[in-house]
């Protein structure tokens, strides 16, 4: 079972194949992983919608794996095509930032809570 197969990535994401490579090769090299942890937090405080942040990641993302795989063989693959990496972004969005807080809901007027 590959790292992005959905049984083990909370939520049930599922990522494809050049997504899987790209974390395995970041989770596999501190400096790599540091950075892009970092530049994920950078993003999120910039603050906008998610689909914006989630947009800006993804682009980063697909410029760094076409970069990487001319120099990387595990992800050489990826030099020849340009592939998504929506899930990939959206999930780095949600497990390397901190939860947001839920709004709570006001009790409409006249009813009651439980």
């Amino acid at each position: 079972m590959a790292l992005g197969d959905a049984g083990d990535i909370p939520g049930g994401v599922s990522l494809n194949r050049a997504e899987d490579a790209v974390l395995s090769y970041m989770l596999a090299h501190a400096d790599e992983e540091r950075f892009w942890r970092a530049r994920v937090l950078e993003i999120d405080r910039a603050g906008g919608a998610l689909v914006a942040r989630s947009n800006l990641l993804t682009r980063e993302l697909q410029d760094y794996a076409a970069e990487r795989a001319g120099s990387v063989a595990a992800l050489r693959d990826l030099a020849e095509t340009r592939v998504s990496m929506r899930n990939l972004a959206e999930y780095l969005l949600f497990t390397w930032t901190p939860p947001k807080p839920v709004a709570k809901r006001k009790t409409g007027r006249g009813r009651t809570s439980r």
